[in-house]
This record gives C-alpha cells, sequence and structure tokens, in this order.
C-alpha cells in the first residue's frame, strides 16, 4: 500500500488493515500522555511493510521532531525532582521515556534494515542512509542512559544492536565519514563510542542528575575517543561485536579475537584535568559543555572527578577487602526518620517486637560498609546520596551510611545497593547558635569508625540540609555537657542532610 500526503501541515496519514499512522491527529494536552501517542505512532511505522523507505523515513522524522521537545520538557521535570524516586510523577517520566527512547531507537533500527535488505525505493532514499544509520545509534545510546539513570541492567539487545550498526558502519566504510545527525555533525565512531564510554564511567554510583552530566560531557569529549581492532595504552577497554558481549575492561594477556573492538578516552582525561581548573576558577561556564541547566558547578567539578578516576588505564581499587555475608541489618531511612527514631528513644529498645524498621540482606561487608540485595521493586525506591542508618544483628548501637551504588542485577528481580559507612556509633545531642542562644535543633554526632579522631580538637557532626554554618559558633549539649564548636568545613551535602566539621574550642 502506497503512503498518502495530507494537506494538513504535510504530515503523513497511512492506513493498513484499520491500523492508522496518523500524524496530523490532535495530540492529547499532557506532555507524558503526547509522547506515549508519538510511541505508539512509532510503532505503527513498522506494520507499513509496504510503504516505500523515504515514506517511512519522513514519517519517522515527523514522529522522531515532536517527541524531542517533549523529551525536553519531561527530562527537566525529572531531574527537577531530584531523588524523590517515590514520586508518581517522577516513575511515570521515566517509564514514558524510557519506553519512547526504546520505540524511537527500534524505528531507525528497522529503517537502516530496510536498506539493508533492499525493501522498495531503498535506491532513491540511499543519500538518507548515513543519518538513519546515525540517528539509530544515538537514540539506543539514549536508551542505555536513561536505562542507568533508573538503575536498570543495560537490556542484552542493545549490546547487539550496537554492534550490528558498528559492523554495518564499517563493511560500508563509513566509520570516519562526517554525517549531519539531526543539527549538528558527528561521525559513527564518535556516536558508537559514546555509550561505550557510559558504561565504562561506573554511572550506578551517581544520582540520576549526575548520570545525566556524565552523558553530557562524554558527548562534548567524543572527538578525542578512541577506537580500533587492538588494545593500546590509550584503547584498554573491549566490546565483541560479534558475540554482542557488554563492553569491559581489556584485561593484558587475553586473546584478542576478530570481533574485538578496543577503545578509550584518549587524550580526554588530561582535558578533564584542565575543563575542572577552569570551571573551578570561573573561567569557564557549564553551557559551553551544554550543561546550562546545572548551576551548581562543584556538582559538575565532581562528576569530571568521577569520570576521570574511571577512565584511567587502571580498575580504581577498593579501599577496604570486601568479605561474603550471609547476614542481615536493620536499616532506617532519612535524616529526618532516624533523628526521630532516636528521640523516640527507639534506638534503645530491646525487645525487637517492638521496633519497626526495614531488614535487608547483606551479601558482602567491608569496615568500609555493605553490598545488600534487596527485591527490585524496594530498590527502586532508594537513590544514590540516601542516607541511611543500620544495626548489625545482636547490637543495640546504630551507625549511619550513605548509600553509594545502585544496580539491578541481571535477573532484573533483585537490586543491589551499596552502602559506605560514615560513622559506627552515633549519639544524638542538641545544638544552639552560641551568639544568639537560639535552638538549632537536634543533630548526631559522628565518631570515627575507622580510628583515626583520637587525639583531636575535631569533631563531625550530621545536621539537616542547611543547617550548616561558617558565619557563626555552636553550642553543643550532650551527656549533660557543653562545648563551643567552631565551623570549618562541609564534608558532604545530600538532599536532606549535611555533614560538618567542626573545632572544639577549649
Amino acid at each position: 500500500m502506497a503512503g498518502q500526503k495530507s494537506e494538513l501541515n504535510d504530515r503523513w496519514v497511512v492506513t493498513e488493515d484499520g491500523s492508522a499512522v496518523d500524524f496530523t491527529a490532535t495530540l492529547p494536552p499532557d506532555p507524558a500522555d503526547m509522547l506515549k501517542e508519538i510511541g505508539a505512532r512509532l510503532d505503527g511505522v513498522h506494520r507499513l511493510t509496504d510503504a516505500r523507505v523515504a515514506e517511512a523515513i519522513e514519517m519517522v522524522q515527523a514522529a522522531d521532531l515532536q517527541g524531542q521537545d517533549l523529551v525536553r520538557e519531561l527530562r527537566t521535570r525529572f531531574l527537577a525532582s531530584g531523588t524523590d524516586t517515590e514520586s508518581s510523577d517522577h516513575v511515570r517520566i521515566w517509564e514514558v521515556i524510557s519506553r519512547y527512547s526504546s520505540q524511537l531507537a527500534s524505528a531507525y533500527v528497522a529503517l537502516a534494515q530496510r536498506f539493508q535488505t533492499y525493501a522498495k525505493g531503498w535506491v532513491d532514499a540511499g543519500d538518507k542512509l548515513p543519518m538513519v544509520v546515525a540517528r539509530a545509534i544515538r537514540a539506543t545510546s539514549s536508551r542505555m542512559t536513561w536505562q542507568r539513570m533508573g538503575y536498570r541492567p543495560v537490556d542484552a539487545d542493545i549490546w547487539q544492536t550496537l554492534s550490528q550498526l558498528l559492523s554495518y558502519a564499517e563493511d560500508k566504510g563509513l566509520l570516519s565519514a562526517q554525517v549531519l545527525v539531526y543539527e549538528d555533525k558527528s561521525t559513527f565512531q564518535r556516536e558508537f563510542v559514546k555509550p561505550l564510554m557510559l558504561t565504562m564511567s561506573a554511572v550506578d554510583n551517581l544520582p540520576p542528575v549526575e548520570v545525566d552530566i556524565a552523558a553530557s560531557v562524554i558527548a562534548y569529549f567524543a572527538e578525542r575517543f578512541e577506537l580500533q581492532s587492538y588494545p593500546t595504552q590509550s584503547c584498554y577497554f573491549m566490546v565483541n561485536v560479534d558475540q554482542w558481549t557488554p563492553a569491559a575492561r581489556y584485561r593484558s594477556g587475553e586473546p584478542v579475537r576478530l570481533g574485538s573492538r578496543f577503545f578509550g578516552p584518549g587524550d580526554a582525561i588530561s582535558e578533564i584535568e584542565k575543563l575542572s581548573a577552569r570551571l573551578a576558577e570561573g573561567a569557564h561556564s557549564a553551557n559551553q559543555i551544554k550543561l546550562h541547566e546545572f548551576a551548581d558547578i562543584e556538582t559538575v567539578v565532581g562528576v569530571l572527578a568521577h569520570l576521570e578516576r574511571h577512565w584511567t588505564n587502571t580498575r580504581p581499587e577498593r579501599r577496604e577487602v570486601r568479605r561474603d555475608s550471609l547476614s542481615e541489618i536493620a536499616v532506617i531511612l532519612g535524616f529526618g526518620e532516624i533523628v526521630n527514631s532516636i528521640e523516640r528513644k527507639y534506638l534503645s529498645v530491646k525487645d525487637d517486637e517492638e521496633e519497626e524498621f526495614e531488614t535487608w540482606a547483606v551479601e558482602n561487608e567491608s569496615e568500609g560498609g555493605y553490598g545488600t540485595v534487596l527485591p527490585a521493586e524496594r530498590g527502586k525506591k532508594l537513590h544514590v546520596g540516601e542516607l541511611i542508618a543500620i544495626r548489625t544483628p545482636g547490637s543495640c548501637v546504630w551507625g549511619v551510611g550513605v548509600i553509594r551504588r545502585l544496580l539491578a542485577v541481571q535477573d532484573v528481580a533483585r537490586r543491589y545497593v551499596g552502602i559506605q559507612m560514615l560513622a559506627r556509633g552515633i549519639q544524638v545531642v542538641q545544638l544552639m547558635n552560641a551568639e544568639t542562644s537560639e535552638r538549632m535543633g537536634t543533630g548526631l554526632l559522628l565518631p570515627s569508625h575507622v580510628g583515626d579522631s583520637a587525639g583531636k580538637r575535631d569533631i563531625n557532626l550530621l545536621l539537616p540540609a542547611g543547617g550548616f554554618s561558617p558565619d557563626f559558633n555552636v553550642e553543643m549539649w550532650v551527656y549533660d555537657k557543653r562545648y563551643l564548636l567552631e565551623p570549618q568545613i562541609a564534608l558532604e551535602t545530600g538532599d536532606d542532610f549535611v555533614v560538618a566539621r567542626f573545632g572544639v574550642q577549649a
């Protein structure tokens, strides 16, 4: 069946067996519903097997154009919701964009396959082949990014798609060719390496907004990345395009197979150092690396440091040895709940039946923290950077830590949660402004869990977000004793807490 043009907005209306792909139809008013409808239209293009290749390309492009502004709007809302993973809007936006990214990638991959199978009209549309393949890679890359922002495992078919598209570009001799993707020029090599570098960036350690920053930084440095058929000092990551395997770090001595492709950051690491310095000095603005939405330069610099650490040719070493464990821990989430539990004296209750804490299964542990595994549905409600109180079996002492890593294991039904301990043992303290005697509320005194604070006149306090100020001294009351504290530095800031260091005045 041939397509026919509508006179309205020059958009396509094509019907087959009662199913319509109607780009003149009115979209629903809600942006998320609009994007769902556009995704359905993309799915409809697959059914139009009799449409000429040029017609199918035009229909996919029309849907793509409609979807771009909606994705930007919804992405801004998603990132603005921060780490409120229990928000229905947060979850809905993630699901809608993730689904749409998959539909868009599938549509462009299907177009590329029409060229491979010499579908009707492929010769007339031959000049659009580079654009179609480049957009297929970019849409697949976007799909991967959204999976990482939701701490999901990368679907196996993503590796299959990327591998097949790379092989196709290589066979056609297009790997290094310049191509106009949208309004920007790129190369197939550059587009292919971007999702690979994201995979090697340990973004499961980052909250969604920092995953988004990492993806933007990777796009900024993409022209510096390298891709070749053999390992070198600057190409030490590997993927196998014949076996469709996930990207991994190459280990010296491993056999180099025919389908092996090696990639790496090239000279991007040295450029990251320079960019970090320029940003910190104010000589470079975030919008120059397409991060105009992020005013927090400190966060951007932190992400750059994270990428630099994980892009080096040696794997970052763990600080402590991990031990396998089959134990359980009791947990409380969030600064407010932790403090409330202390103030209700729950922490001194001996009878476990009277306590209402979650229990998590521990998979491994070290002096610095725990690796736990939860049902996936429970894990979806957590976020990297979330504050957590922990109590081990048989103990009445609570410590506090921060969730540093979230990763869906490959069986999908479980979620791995990595926790770094801040202190093993906490004590509630009351705080006052030393100058005005105004009560500042409750804080938590954090003893060091590594024994490095003995004999020092410094202490660390866990305070509510916004509770640290360098402008005035603080009175701390603990064990019916008064201590005068001088503010020094905020060590870490979360959504609902800040860890700050104070000097104890004689």
